[in-house]
C-alpha cells in the first residue's frame, strides 16, 4: 500500500512540475505589450515596423497563433489573435520557432524550383499582374506574394502545354492548392499573413521548353469591387 501511495505521489509531482515548467517557459514580451487589444492588421504592421520577422502560423475557428523572430534578440514570439484582436504576445520556447523554420526549410529542400524565386509586386492602384515565363524540363520558379489573413488570392495559369503546373504554399510551408488536382484556376480566401509561395514547374520531355502566362490577383474580396458610400 505504501509503494502504491508513493507511486501516486511521485506521478503527481512529475505532472505538477511539468505544468510549472511549461508555464515558466512563456513570458510576456515587454516591447510589444502595448499591442494587446490591437486589430490583427494594425498589429501586424506595428510588429513589422519594429523589426519582427514573421515565420508562420495556424488558425482554428476564430483563434490564430502566429510566430515571429524578434530583431536583435532573435527571441521566439507567439501572438494569439481572437475575434480579430491581439489577446497575448508572449516569448515562448525556441523549439516552437525552430519547428516552423525547419518545416519551411523542408519545403524549400523538396522544391523542384531550387533557389529560383521572384517576388511579385503590383503597380500602385492595381490588385493584380501577369507574369510570362518559360521553363526547361524539371525546372521551376517560386513566386512570392505577400498577403494578409482574410484577403482573397486568385491565380490563373495559361500554359502552352499540358506539363506545366503549380502549387500554392501558405506561410509555414503547408500546401494550399495543387493545379494538377484542382485545375489551372485558383480563387480563395487566405487564413494567414505573410509570404505565400506559388511554385510553377515544368515536367515535359528532356530538351523541351514549356511557356506560360500566370496571373496573380490579391484583393479584399467581392466587397472591394463595390463603390464606397459617401
Amino acid at each position: 500500500m505504501l509503494k502504491k501511495t508513493l507511486g501516486y505521489f511521485i506521478a503527481g509531482a512529475v505532472v505538477t512540475c511539468s505544468v510549472q515548467m511549461a508555464a515558466m517557459a512563456q513570458s510576456e514580451a515587454p516591447k510589444v505589450q502595448d499591442l494587446v487589444g490591437a486589430l490583427g492588421r494594425s498589429g501586424e504592421e506595428a510588429l513589422e515596423s519594429r523589426g519582427y520577422r514573421y515565420l508562420g502560423g495556424s488558425k482554428a475557428d476564430d483563434v490564430a497563433r502566429t510566430f515571429y523572430r524578434e530583431a536583435g534578440t532573435n527571441n521566439c514570439l507567439q501572438v494569439i489573435t481572437d475575434q480579430g484582436r491581439y489577446q497575448s504576445l508572449l516569448y515562448i520556447p525556441e523549439f516552437d520557432c525552430e519547428q516552423i523554420e525547419n518545416t519551411q526549410g523542408q519545403v524549400n529542400k523538396n522544391s523542384q524550383a531550387g533557389d529560383a524565386s521572384e517576388r511579385v509586386s503590383f503597380r500602385a492602384g492595381s490588385t493584380g499582374t501577369t507574369v510570362t515565363g518559360e521553363l526547361g524540363s524539371s525546372q521551376g520558379v517560386r513566386y512570392l506574394l505577400n498577403a494578409r489573413d482574410g484577403q482573397f488570392l486568385r491565380v490563373s495559369l495559361r500554359p502552352n502545354n499540358p506539363y506545366t503546373n503549380y502549387i500554392i504554399y501558405v506561410p509555414g510551408g503547408d500546401i494550399l492548392f495543387e493545379s494538377s488536382q484542382g485545375g489551372d484556376e485558383y480563387y480563395g480566401q487566405l487564413y494567414l499573413t505573410g509570404d505565400h509561395v506559388v511554385e510553377v514547374f515544368y515536367n515535359g520531355n528532356v530538351d523541351t521548353v514549356g511557356k506560360y502566362d500566370i496571373e496573380f490577383e490579391i484583393d479584399d474580396g467581392p466587397t472591394s469591387a463595390l463603390p464606397k458610400l459617401p
